[in-house]
C-alpha cells in the first residue's frame, strides 16, 4: 500500500516544489501546468513544458520493509504508476553520512539516502525516462529552515576546509551518477537552505559566507557537468520579502545557479 506520507510527498513534488529560472541578473517566477489525464492502454511518453515530480527517497526504506505499490487494485512498480500519471522528474535527497550518530539512518539497518542507494534509484529513474534531481543536503539528517546541523565529520573544520569538503562531496556524487550513465538533471545544493546552512559558520545572516559555502557546492558541478542545472531552495515561496534579498545576496556574491526552487506549503483550511 502507499503510505500517506508518501502520497504527501507526490502532492509536494507537483506543487510545492515550483521553480523559477532566473533572468538576467533578477529571478523570474516559473508557470506550473496540469497534468493531462493518464493515457489508456501503454504508457504515451509526451513531452512537458514543466516538471511534474516526486521524491521518491523513501522508496527503497518502504521496499526493504515490505510494501507495495498499487494504482487501481493492480500491483505495479511506483515508477510505472507515476510515468502513467505524467511524471517526469524524481527527487532524491542524499545526506552526508546518513550512518553517523544523529545521522538520519543512525538506527537503520542500512544508510538509506546515502550515495549508493541515490545511484541504485537513478538507475530506476533512468530505465524510466526520468529526470534526476539530485537534493544534497548538508548534513547528515534532515537540514531545513533553523535547522541546519554540519555532519559530524565536518564539525571541527575551519571555515575554508568547510567550503571544500562541500565542492568534493557535491563533485564526488556528480561523478558517481557520471560513472553509471545516470547523470543528475538538477542539483539542489542544500535543502531550505532559507536561513543559511552548515550552522553556524553559514548562517545567512553573514550573507558572504554563506554564498562562499552554496558557491562552492555549485562550482563542483560547474567543474565537471556544465550542463546540470543547479537548483537553490528557499522555503518561503509565498513570501516575495524574504526570497528576493536571499537571492540578490548570491548574485552579489557572484554564485553561479540557474533555479530557484521554492516551497509553497498550501494552508489548511477551516
Amino acid at each position: 500500500m502507499l503510505r500517506r506520507d508518501f502520497l504527501k510527498e507526490c502532492a509536494l513534488g507537483a506543487a510545492a516544489g515550483m521553480v523559477g529560472g532566473l533572468a538576467g541578473s533578477r529571478w523570474a517566477r516559473a508557470a506550473a501546468g496540469t497534468p493531462s489525464a493518464p493515457a489508456a492502454g501503454p504508457i504515451a511518453r509526451r513531452t512537458k513544458p514543466f516538471m511534474l515530480g516526486a521524491d521518491l527517497s523513501w522508496v527503497p526504506e518502504d521496499e526493504a520493509a515490505g510494501a507495495e505499490y498499487y494504482d487501481l487494485g493492480k500491483r505495479q512498480d511506483i515508477f510505472d504508476i507515476l510515468q502513467k500519471y505524467d511524471f517526469n522528474a524524481i527527487r532524491l535527497r542524499t545526506f552526508v553520512n546518513p550512518k553517523a550518530p544523529g545521522g538520519y539512518a543512525a538506527r537503520m539497518s542500512e544508510a538509506f539516502c546515502d550515495i549508493t542507494h541515490a545511484l541504485a534509484m537513478a538507475k530506476r529513474c533512468k530505465a524510466a525516462g526520468m529526470r534526476i534531481i539530485l537534493n544534497a543536503h548538508l548534513s547528515d539528517t534532515w537540514s531545513s529552515p533553523g535547522h541546519q546541523a554540519k555532519p559530524a565529520a565536518w564539525k571541527d573544520m575551519n571555515f575554508n576546509q568547510l567550503q571544500n569538503a562541500v565542492h568534493d562531496w557535491i563533485k564526488s556524487m556528480v561523478v558517481a551518477l557520471n560513472a553509471q550513465g545516470t547523470p543528475a538533471d538538477m542539483v539542489a545544493v542544500g535543502n531550505e537552505i532559507s536561513d543559511g546552512c552548515l550552522f553556524p559558520d553559514g548562517r545567512a545572516s553573514d550573507g558572504a559566507k554563506f554564498a562562499a559555502l552554496i558557491g562552492a557546492g555549485c562550482q563542483a558541478v560547474r567543474e565537471f557537468n556544465p550542463q546540470t542545472q543547479i537548483m537553490l531552495h528557499h522555503s518561503l515561496g509565498r513570501k516575495n520579502s524574504a526570497v528576493v534579498p536571499w537571492v540578490d545576496n548570491f548574485l552579489k556574491h557572484g554564485v553561479s545557479f540557474d533555479v530557484i526552487g521554492m516551497s509553497c506549503y498550501a494552508e489548511a483550511k477551516p
